[in-house]
């Protein structure tokens, strides 16, 4: 009997192994799932858009197709109107960002330093601004809403490192990716447990709007959001001490007769939480008392910057199927800085 059911057991594994297999590397469902990149919400949650949405917004953005941005080089920036920009996936240098859209905008030379979501862009930031380096006249630092309390309140403000030390700091880290076969391992255990977990648990929770603030197909009230938009959360002390470095560093950066802006990518939660159907999470005010507290001009908050324009009904502000800005929102953003920067007498007349 025991001979007769390892002989069936197998036998099912060898059944088992070929429909693993195109289930993980054949089957056309799964594949367009695993390949849709690795930070978005398609991909956190495995959901399948419509595949015309993001084709039919770019179109409307023909700059979208020209990407001016390039990465900083120092012994190459030396304009004093050039721009550099420093932060996370929001201001990585690709066509659609903002500082691409900035780059159309003011016809200067914007740069950014390539940290990606490795560095803290405030360490950068600071290391840069403590040190020798040949800084541009402005610096746009930005950070994603639910890090930017965190980020500032661990930063050093006397943190001092050069360029080329901060390079190979990220050079080493970047080094260290993954395989294309453990990647499809992940993704696979990743698919299948997504799966079998219940909606109030996975990555990517999705809500109902009172309002049409998309234009994808079948989606035009659907909110989707990344779990750890709402799970974030900072303490009134946290929001005192970030308040007052940020104060510091637009001291340092004037002291260096360097223009700073600093940027606040806000959570799409929390940008569209007052749209939502029977809410059942609760209401963010972090960054609502966060910017209650900063008067400069220079400090940028995209969610009150992106209200009115939801009042109006405009939509795509967001993706609907990513955790960034389409280019509705970027180029929002690019012309809200250069407008900031004009009024500043920052930009040439």
């Amino acid at each position: 009997m025991k001979r007769f059911l390892i002989k069936i057991l197998l036998f099912v594994i060898l059944l088992l192994i070929p429909f693993g297999y195109y289930l993980c590397f054949l089957h056309p469902h799964f594949q367009k799932l695993a390949d849709i990149g690795n930070y978005n919400l398609s991909s956190l949650g495995f959901i399948l858009f419509d595949e015309g949405y993001t084709k039919r917004i770019i179109e409307n953005y023909p700059e979208e197709n020209y990407l001016l941005v390039s990465e900083y080089d120092e012994k190459v920036s030396q304009k004093e109107q050039d721009i550099l920009t420093i932060g996370d996936s929001f201001s990585q240098p690709r066509t659609g960002s903002y500082s691409n859209y900035l780059a159309h905008i003011t016809s200067l030379n914007v740069e950014n330093l390539p940290i990606g979501n490795i560095w803290n862009p405030f360490k950068a930031l600071c290391s840069l601004l403590n040190g020798n380096n040949n800084l541009p006249g402005v610096i746009i630092v930005e950070s994603v809403e639910r890090y930017f309390i965190e980020r500032l309140v661990e930063l050093d403000l006397n943190q001092k490192k050069d360029l080329n030390s901060l390079e190979k700091e990220i050079e080493f880290i970047r080094e260290k990716k993954t395989s294309e076969l453990q990647r499809l391992i992940e993704r696979t255990s990743d698919y299948y447990r997504n799966i079998f977990t219940i909606e109030e648990k996975r990555p990517v929770r999705h809500l109902k709007l009172n309002k049409e603030l998309f234009s994808c197909k079948g989606a035009e009230k659907d909110f989707y959001f990344y779990y750890e938009e709402i799970t974030v959360t900072n303490t009134i002390n946290e929001i005192e001490i970030a308040s007052n470095k940020l104060d510091s560093l637009f001291m340092l950066a004037e002291k260096r007769g360097i223009k700073l802006i600093v940027l606040v990518a806000a959570d799409a939660y929390d940008v569209y939480q007052s749209y939502i159907v029977r809410n059942p999470y609760p209401k963010k005010t972090v960054l609502d008392e966060l910017s209650s507290r900063i008067e400069n001009p220079c400090y940028i908050d995209t969610k009150y910057l992106f209200m009115p324009y939801l009042e109006q009904g405009v939509k795509d502000v967001y993706w609907c199927s990513d955790t960034h800005w389409s280019p509705v929102g970027a180029k929002i953003v690019a012309e809200e800085i250069a407008r900031r920067l004009d009024s500043l007498d920052v930009l040439e007349k």
